[in-house]
């Protein structure tokens, strides 16, 4: 468990990592320093439109944006998935792995003039990977053998909250409650090589579990303004993120404090059926973990939603972003991200009253870099609404 007090298992791991600086499995090498990568559960469309998920427009369940499901006319259910490659290289050496994962589902049903409730379970951060290292160590005397270290990390904090939207003529507003939930599992496996040891000699574990539990909650809001502007913004209230050890786990209970995290957005008409949208985001995690600290992301695209796609009503969309990432490893002096996302959307089926059925996709290429490790990350993301069901 990693966080304010962090537990001697983590310390053991975070050394690790300094001393083998390829990983085998993970969303980012940054996952293995600090508290994790924040993953708020964005859709296709949000990440192909700068990475924010409020300015946008529409109606749509948003794991970030609560006031966007006012419009919601029909009972609704969307999910997302992604796959992530990665490429990571540090001096000579490099690695690539690969990962996938399912962010968020969400279901809305229209409450008449009451307004539209929905339940919402998406991801906060992921705490995924997976890590080996070869070494030589003395067992006595002039001897030596040959180790190898599996340093293994599976689990993440998600968030189930039940919310509630409704429009107010051109301002629209949203909240939703719940709880934290997920787990986290780490291990340390040394294998030794029984020809250099000269007998067989059983694998060393250790290791713990730790499950999640904790009040979360967010609020948004959104106005039209004339025309051509809209904007829209949302607070999420971290509070307390609570850990309790397993009864097998030899480090103790914690709890650390989740940030605050602010996010606005706005969006402009240029031209009929063009719209160009940005955004900003902020979280100071600084109290939730040693190496934490605030982080920030910009970002902004352009969405043309007259297209025809094989045959379908479409759009295209461009963006990128920039970030300053929240947890910096001990050696490093910074860490950002840099991304640029291209995607697509189409309407599968159109009722009288809107849309009741589509998809969005999207292609995000760039990188990641932190003292002198970098990452070249190519990520891939579907998210599918069904309304009217």
């Amino acid at each position: 468990m990693s966080g304010r007090h962090s537990g001697w298992l983590a310390g053991w791991l975070l050394a690790a990592l300094l001393i083998a600086p390829v990983p085998g499995q993970a969303q980012s090498l940054l996952s293995i320093d600090g508290f994790g990568i924040p993953q708020p559960g964005l859709d296709g469309r949000a990440l192909a439109l700068g990475g924010i998920g409020v300015g946008l427009g529409g109606a749509r369940l948003s794991a970030v944006d609560p006031a966007a499901a006012a419009d919601m006319i029909a009972a609704s259910i969307a999910f997302t998935g992604s796959s992530a490659w990665i490429d990571v290289r540090r001096g000579e050496l490099s690695s690539d792995f690969s990962t996938t994962r399912f962010p968020m589902i969400a279901v809305s049903y229209p409450a008449g003039e009451w307004g539209v409730v929905s339940v919402n379970f998406a991801s906060v951060l992921d705490q995924t990977w997976e890590d080996q290292r070869s070494s030589v160590i003395d067992i006595g005397g002039d001897g030596q053998a040959f180790v190898r270290d599996v340093f293994e990390s599976s689990g993440g904090v998600s968030a189930l909250e039940i919310g509630w939207a409704r429009r107010f003529g051109r301002v629209a507003v949203g909240a939703r409650g719940g709880r934290y939930t997920g787990s986290l599992r780490r291990t340390l496996t040394r294998v030794f090589d029984s020809v250099t040891v000269g007998s067989p000699v059983p694998p060393f574990q250790t290791g713990g579990r730790w499950d999640y539990s904790g009040i979360t909650g967010i609020v948004g809001a959104s106005a039209s303004i004339g025309s051509q502007t809209f904007l829209s913004g949302s607070v999420r209230f971290g509070g307390d993120l609570e850990a309790a050890a397993s009864d097998d786990t030899g480090g103790p209970d914690d709890t650390v404090g989740m940030p605050t995290d602010l996010r606005v957005g706005g969006s402009f008409l240029l031209a009929p059926e063009l719209v160009a949208n940005a955004g900003f985001q902020y979280a100071d995690w600084s109290a939730t973990d040693p190496t934490g600290r605030a982080g920030w992301r910009f970002g902004g695209g352009i969405e043309w939603s007259g297209a025809r796609i094989l045959g379908k009503e479409g759009a295209w969309r461009i963006g990128a972003h920039r970030a300053q990432l929240p947890f910096v490893p001990e050696d490093a002096d910074d860490a950002t991200e840099t991304l640029f996302s291209g995607g697509l959307a189409l309407l599968l089926v159109q009722s009288d009253t809107g849309p009741l059925g589509w998809f969005d996709f999207t292609l995000e290429f760039g990188g990641r870099s932190f003292g002198d490790i970098s990452e070249d990350l190519l990520r891939s993301t579907l998210s599918v609404s069904i309304a009217g069901f």
